[in-house]
């Protein structure tokens, strides 16, 4: 068993968002949205019209388990 403290996530910046598992989250945010939400209420970003250079997004990841 590891005693060590959990190691905190770094965040990374994605200037045009396409990092495959950032697209991949999205992807299955927008799936579980609409599969339990009414269509009025499904909102997601686009990950094709969002971030730029001056607008980046930011995301959490978690440190490998090696």
């Amino acid at each position: 068993m590891n005693d060590s403290p959990p190691r905190p996530f770094r965040f990374r910046t994605d200037r045009e968002l396409k990092h495959p598992q950032v697209l991949s989250l999205l992807e299955e945010h927008l799936a579980g949205m609409r599969a339990a939400s009414p269509p009025e209420c499904v909102f997601a970003l686009d990950p094709a019209g969002s971030p730029t250079a001056t607008k980046p997004s930011w995301s959490p990841w978690a440190p490998s388990r090696n």
